[in-house]
């Protein structure tokens, strides 16, 4: 195992750990994220995106309740579902 030196060390990578290692780095400084579960935080992950994703499919399975399983729903319906028209 080789030992590295670094001039700072950021603890997890979620947006602010993120933005923290970025701008060190662009400033040419040698800077380590470190993270001890999920790569990117809970965002990505377990809160807003996978929540949004659950939401737009459940809005999307509104326009096609009504059909047979092998049907698909047409886009265009599926985006007036979603807009709520």
């Amino acid at each position: 195992m080789t030992v590295e030196n670094y001039q700072n060390l950021v603890i997890g990578s979620g947006v602010g750990g993120k933005l923290v290692g970025w701008n060190l780095a662009k400033k040419g400084q040698k800077t380590v994220v470190v993270e001890r579960a999920m790569i990117g935080g809970a965002c990505p992950n377990v809160a807003c995106l996978p929540s949004k994703n659950v939401v737009y499919s459940a809005k999307a399975g509104i326009c096609s309740s009504d059909a047979p399983f092998w049907q698909p729903c047409h886009p265009r319906a599926a985006r007036q579902a979603i807009a709520g028209t």
